[in-house]
């Protein structure tokens, strides 16, 4: 899935990518989500997710995020990061 994509899912779904300042301000709640995600095997324990305009990039086992421009790097991309998507994994280039 390219980033263009997950923008074109959310806007059929009248939906966003999450913006960095709003995952920021809600950080303990969205690595709650992100480890339950890992447990449940709905994602992988370092993933990567677009988000705004950039890449989330979790870390399990350290409990903790960043973020990457698009295009700095090659990621295991898991999911465009809004509510009401369906899961998608696959290796992309960006």
């Amino acid at each position: 899935m390219q980033y263009t994509d997950g923008v074109l899912a959310c806007s059929q779904l009248s939906e966003t990518l999450l913006t960095k300042a709003a995952i920021q301000a809600h950080k303990s709640d969205f690595i709650n989500q992100l480890n339950y995600l890992a447990y449940t095997g709905r994602s992988v324990p370092d993933a990567s997710y677009y988000i705004d305009n950039q890449i989330l990039l979790y870390n399990q086992g350290a409990k903790n995020f960043n973020f990457a421009n698009l295009g700095t790097q090659e990621v295991r991309l898991s999911r465009c990061f809004a509510p009401s998507l369906r899961w998608q994994t696959r290796t992309t280039t960006l």
